[in-house]
């Protein structure tokens, strides 16, 4: 999945810069600070290679493939934030069915979230450390 863009030479925009960072942090704070304080209780704790893992093996590279090559292909519309988000959740269908994690079918939300940072700064980084802080939150918290 992450290296196809490398093979057909389509150049990912990232930028690391302080208003990409701020943009992503601030977005993340209005959302998964109530989604965690409204819908979830701590489950308690995550080692630093699971937070490691979320943004080096899972954010990173999604953001990569679905916002950084598959929406910027697209354009920079609200179809294409729908239909890569519509992507995203498909792919996540296998977690869903395979391990009984059905919350990872409401993927498609934060997706649109993550789909709009692109479309407005054309950057992964603030939707990667959104997808980033939404994956170490949901790892902490139990629906209940």
């Amino acid at each position: 999945m992450i290296l196809y863009p490398v093979f057909v030479r389509h150049r990912i925009k990232i930028a690391f810069s302080l208003k990409a960072l701020s943009i992503g942090l601030c977005v993340s704070a209005l959302i998964l600070i109530p989604y965690y304080f409204l819908f979830g209780e701590s489950e308690g704790k995550i080692t630093l290679y699971a937070i490691l893992f979320q943004l080096i093996g899972i954010a990173l590279p999604e953001e990569f493939f679905f916002r950084g090559f598959l929406q910027d292909s697209m354009g920079k519309t609200i179809k294409a934030v729908i239909f890569v988000s519509l992507l995203f959740s498909i792919a996540h269908l296998p977690k869903a069915i395979f391990s009984h994690e059905w919350i990872s079918l409401l993927s498609f939300f934060p997706s649109l979230v993550m789909g709009w940072l692109y479309m407005k700064t054309n950057n992964i980084l603030p939707g990667t450390i959104f997808h980033f802080l939404a994956n170490v939150v949901q790892s902490i918290v139990t629906i209940q």
